[in-house]
Parts: structure tokens; sequence; C-alpha cells
């Protein structure tokens, strides 16, 4: 009995606490917020028409998709460490215009400074947040998961695939020997007397 009592204990301590909106996103039109922890997945939504939330991995054609009811949450418990690899991505429709995230992996949203992640209504695609400490991070997706057929049937939606992260800004790096390739020479002058 006293295991099962430490164990239910540890298992509400994994629960998400109450989630507060950065105030970056105050008057941003946030559709949805997503919590994680090693155990729970919980999603809120804020939006007045109903969303997909496809979860699987990129690539491995795999997925399984709920559907969350404007104002409604969903919230799921799992083992440690079942959802490492496991990716969400959000699509809702709005005024006949479809709109999707890309795909979202569930460990960047555990490992942000509050575990959670906003989505933000956009026109074809929409966006992820994370807070980082004290900014937020705008987040880039994977590759989406969603079928080609609905590509092909919805076209403004973003498969993700086309548009590559700018990972760093290219420096020009100096080459042996070259003329050009080194600062100018300073002549050893000396100093005038003080």
């Amino acid at each position: 009995m006293i295991a099962a009592l430490l164990l239910t204990t540890a298992s509400v301590a994994q629960l998400p606490g109450d989630l507060t909106l950065p105030p970056d996103l105050e008057r941003s039109s946030i559709e949805l917020s997503v919590q994680t922890t090693n155990t729970h997945f919980i999603a809120q939504s804020y939006s007045d028409v109903p969303m997909l939330l496809v979860f699987g991995t990129p690539g491995s054609g795999l997925s399984t998709t709920i559907q969350l009811a404007p104002g409604m949450s969903a919230s799921y418990t799992f083992c440690r460490g079942c959802l490492d690899d496991v990716y969400f991505e959000v699509l809702s429709v709005r005024e006949g215009r479809w709109s999707n995230t890309g795909a979202l992996a569930l460990a960047d949203v555990f490992a942000s400074a509050q575990q959670a992640a906003w989505i933000q209504a956009g026109r074809g695609t929409s966006r992820a947040w994370l807070a980082q400490e004290a900014d937020l991070e705008g987040v880039y997706p994977d590759e989406s998961m969603l079928p080609g057929s609905l590509f092909r049937a919805h076209p403004e939606l973003s498969d993700f695939g086309d548009v590559a992260p700018v990972m760093h800004v290219p420096v020009i790096t100096p080459e042996k020997d070259k003329d050009g390739s080194r600062p100018p020479a300073i002549e050893p002058t000396p100093l005038p007397p003080v």
C-alpha cells in the first residue's frame, strides 16, 4: 500500500504546472499551448475552430491523429522515455484555408524553460514558440508528416521540406600565401619620448 501511495505521489509530481502566456505573445492569435514532462502531455486549445494533432516521426509514414475541439484540452500519460523520438504537427482550417506547423519535436518542448510551446495562427503555416529563460524562440519545424495527397488537395499547406534553417553566417577564411589574405604589415617604429 505504501508503494502504491509513493507511486501515485510521484506520478502527480510529474504533472505540468500552470502555464502563463509570455508577455510578447499576449496580443497574438495563440491557438494552442502544449506542455510536456517526462510522463505527461497536455494540449489546450484557445481557438474557435477544431484542430488536428498528428503524432509520429517524420519520414516513417506512421502517425496517429487526434481531434481537439475549440476550447478543449487533451491530456495523455505515458512511460518515461516513450516519446523521445516523437514529433507532433498541428493542423487547423479557418475560413476554408488550411494551416499547419510542420513536425515539432516533443523533446524540444520538454527541453524548453517552461516545458511548453505556443502555436500562433497563420495563413498557410502556423508558427511555434518556445520560452527560453526570458526570451521567446521561434521553432524551425522538421518536414511535415502529412500525406502528399493532402498537399495536392490543399496547396496552401507547407511541407517544410524546401526551406532550410540558417545555421551560420559564412565567414571568409584567409588562405596561406595569397595576396590580400593577410592584414597589412605594420612596420616597427619607436614610440616618441614622453
